[in-house]
């Protein structure tokens, strides 16, 4: 038996099917599913109920999933210790996002913590804000990034990272844009191209609007779908500032301009999670600077 594979007996547990476990694991489902064969081989009993829809553990599998925990509780607390003992980020982090931070904060961000501590090694696991939540409650990642406000979650402790700004955009190539002021005028008239509704950014404009309903005419499942259909023209749309292109333009309607807190969320609030979120406040913030320095460059040429 070797720890990864208990690792991933977990993660099918919690995610409920092979395919979401490897989605959050990073294998693909044969290579998942090979090593829980070799597992129930080893232990001489099938683990898993295999369902059409969903998997259920087995008597055997709810004993093992038991004596698992435990274990991974026990590894988790001895690796803290052990980190708690040194000043230096060492081992594999898992970290859980989405949107702008994902794609265009945290690569670049853990590109320079990674210069100062070459023994750590960094996973980004990209999700909505239910999945970022979830992924911290069962364990699978230490640290996550989310957008306020946040509810009250017991056992989840949150840290101010920093404040990202949502704007109406249309493309360059759009018929209204050379009349900014008409398509501010007949903004509410126009097609809009957006993100999914279970989306943060989604349901801070909805918030913001008020009840009052748009012309939604695509939605898309992530910034970068929804920044290259404005940019084609597609209709207008809201975007994270830090996602502004020089094939957009940002629509002077500041009633919809909307602000949003972006948090730090831990489990354990430990020296090791203090330290990494530390880490990557102070390699992000430069870079969100440098971003937004040459995207207003960009955007007013």
């Amino acid at each position: 038996m070797e720890w990864k594979q208990i690792e991933y007996f977990l993660a099918i547990s919690q995610h409920g099917s092979f395919s979401g476990a490897a989605r959050a694991l990073r294998l693909t489902q044969p290579a998942l599913s090979r090593q829980i064969q070799l597992l129930e081989k080893e232990l001489h009993c099938q683990l898993f109920d295999r369902q059409p829809r969903r998997i259920k553990l087995t008597t055997a599998g709810e004993l093992l999933y038991g004596q698992a925990r435990q274990l991974h509780d026990i590894w988790q607390a001895t690796r803290r210790m052990m980190l708690d003992s040194t000043d230096e980020l060492i081992g594999d982090h898992a970290i859980s996002a989405g949107g702008v931070v994902a794609t265009r904060v945290l690569p670049a961000a853990l590109r320079k913590v990674r210069e100062r501590y070459p023994r750590a090694s960094f996973r980004i696991i990209e999700g909505d804000a239910r999945e970022v939540l979830g992924a911290l409650k069962n364990g699978s990642v230490q640290l996550g990034i989310v957008a306020g406000p946040l509810r009250r979650e017991g056992s989840l402790a949150s840290t101010y990272f920093f404040t990202d700004r949502i704007v109406p955009v249309m493309g360059r190539n759009h018929s209204l844009s050379r009349r900014r002021p008409e398509a501010a005028r007949v903004f509410f008239d126009q097609d809009f191209v957006m993100l999914h509704p279970d989306s943060a950014i989604r349901q801070a404009v909805e918030k913001t609007l008020q009840g009052r309903r748009l012309n939604v005419v695509m939605e898309l499942r992530s910034m970068q779908a929804v920044v290259e259909s404005v940019s084609a023209g597609a209709g207008f749309g809201f975007v994270s500032e830090l996602s502004l292109t020089k094939d957009l333009i940002r629509l002077p309607v500041q009633e919809v301009w909307i602000q949003r807190d972006i948090f730090f969320v831990h489990r354990h609030p430990g020296p090791d999670v203090r330290r990494l979120s530390a880490e990557i406040l102070q390699a992000s913030l430069p870079i969100i600077r440098k971003f937004r320095r040459s995207t207003e460059e960009a955007i007013s040429s």
